[in-house]
């Protein structure tokens, strides 16, 4: 009390000057360390750190390892120190959130952070590279094969394809399928093939010509057979036989090979008998004919000798071959015909005189003339003398004796020879003397004239009258 007192006693003593001087002194001093306060709050506000945003909050966190829990607790954290922050000037703060746990954790994930850094620096120090290396080619490769997933499965599928094809093809290999067939072969072909081959050489008359067939190889699958002369050393057999004896064995082996066969398939020829020999031409014409009887043969031939023998044959056989003659046109060449008067039997080419080229002579000649009809006529007075020659190949002398035919046939014939009389010689002398004018060269100051349509209906008819006459006298 007593020092209260004594400060009032000496203000009260001060003047009023002194005390407003005073007081002016106070203030400016008060003023001074409000801005000196203020300056350090500023300066202390300014030294407060920026809260970072929720994107570089989320960044960090994330490679942190920050757990979505922890960070959602940071993050009500940092929304509350930057309203805080905010409200320094205004003079309210909010309440801090409870972060002892969220510490607690951060320290944690801290400390497992640089346990996981310090073993990653100790595993820098080891010499390990090699092995960090495979493990880094390792990892590459598996991400490689990650990316490549479709690519592999497809791969995989083609692989396995083509080892089934790989596997068929192995499966489908000619090889050991020619080893067994060439041991099957050696019993129950090669065997029966040279039998049958021998068969058709003793059926032609070849059987002196000193070939065997035999087996060579097996390729594909398939048994290649070949001949060869018994007992030469070498040589091939075109330049050792002859042109008719190569062509006797190779008929003879392309018919063994087809009569082997389960099924009768027809047979083409062309010319089969060219450049053999007589005794060759009729056996192999023999044994065309007998294959006729359970098969189809077809011949294709310009030779009149062949057609003859075939006819001969088939006849004998108990049957008739059908013929078909093929022409040379201007349009082309292998047009069908009729079969032409040499090759016909003498009474039907004589019934194809009467009833179809000389009613169409006839025609011609009523319509056009005797400049139409001439070249006709003399074409069938032509073929008239070659009937006349047949008639008396086949009808007056029996069919015993032909041309292009190297038999005599006498059985069953020869005795038919004996109903011919002096008047039938006479008949044919005249007839073929008659018609050979026609064929040779006239003296122009004695043309001959060509027969009318009438004069030929009468020679025709007549000689069909004979014919009947001499086949109901021999009978």
């Amino acid at each position: 009390m007593m020092l209260f007192a004594s400060s009032v006693s000496n203000r009260s003593r001060r003047s009023p000057r002194n005390a407003f001087s005073h007081s002016k002194t106070t203030l400016r001093g008060r003023c001074r360390r409000v801005e000196l306060a203020q300056k350090a709050f500023d300066d202390v506000l300014a030294g407060i750190e920026d809260i970072p945003s929720a994107k570089d909050l989320k960044t960090s966190a994330d490679a942190a390892g920050v757990s979505d829990e922890a960070y959602t607790a940071l993050q009500a954290l940092c929304d509350t120190l930057k309203s805080r922050k905010d409200g320094l000037n205004g003079g309210t703060l909010a309440q801090l959130p409870d972060i002892s746990t969220w510490v607690t954790n951060a320290k944690a994930l801290a400390d497992s952070n640089s346990k996981t850094a310090k073993e990653y620096d100790d595993d820098a120090q080891k010499d390990n590279r090699a092995e960090l290396n495979t493990m880094r080619l390792e990892l590459e490769a598996s991400k490689w094969v990650s990316q490549q997933k479709t690519t592999i499965e497809e791969e995989i599928k083609r692989l396995t394809a083509l080892n089934v094809l790989q596997a068929a093809s192995k499966l489908a290999n000619t090889k050991s399928l020619s080893q067994k067939k060439g041991e099957f072969a050696e019993t129950l072909i090669t065997d029966a093939f040279v039998q049958r081959f021998n068969e058709e050489l003793a059926k032609m008359d070849a059987a002196h010509i000193n070939v065997e067939l035999v087996k060579t190889k097996v390729t594909k699958g398939r048994v290649l057979h070949s001949l060869r002369l018994k007992g030469a050393k070498g040589g091939a057999l075109n330049e050792i036989l002859s042109e008719g004896e190569y062509r006797i064995i190779s008929l003879a082996s392309f018919l063994a090979d087809v009569t082997g066969k389960a099924h009768s398939a027809p047979f083409v020829f062309d010319d089969p008998i060219s450049s053999l020999d007589q005794m060759f031409e009729e056996a192999v014409v023999r044994r065309l004919v007998s294959l006729s009887k359970d098969r189809q043969v077809i011949v294709f031939t310009h030779r009149l000798s062949l057609l003859g023998l075939i006819q001969d044959y088939g006849k004998a056989a108990g049957f008739e071959p059908e013929l078909i003659c093929i022409r040379k046109e201007h349009w082309g060449t292998g047009e069908p015909g009729g079969t032409p008067l040499f090759a016909k039997k003498p009474a039907n080419a004589l019934n194809a005189l009467l009833g179809e080229r000389l009613p169409q002579a006839r025609k011609l000649l009523e319509e056009h003339g005797q400049e139409v009809y001439s070249p006709l006529a003399k074409s069938l007075c032509s073929d008239f003398r070659v009937l006349l020659e047949r008639m008396i190949e086949f009808e007056l002398l029996a069919d015993v004796v032909q041309r292009y035919r190297r038999d005599v046939m006498t059985k069953g014939k020869i005795g038919r020879l004996a109903h011919i009389a002096e008047a039938d010689c006479n008949y044919f002398d005249d007839m073929m003397s008659k018609y050979s004018r026609y064929e040779h060269s006239q003296p122009l100051e004695a043309p001959v004239q060509l027969p009318s349509p009438d004069d030929l209906k009468t020679d025709l008819e007549g000689l069909k009258k004979w014919r009947e006459d001499f086949v109901s006298r021999a009978a």
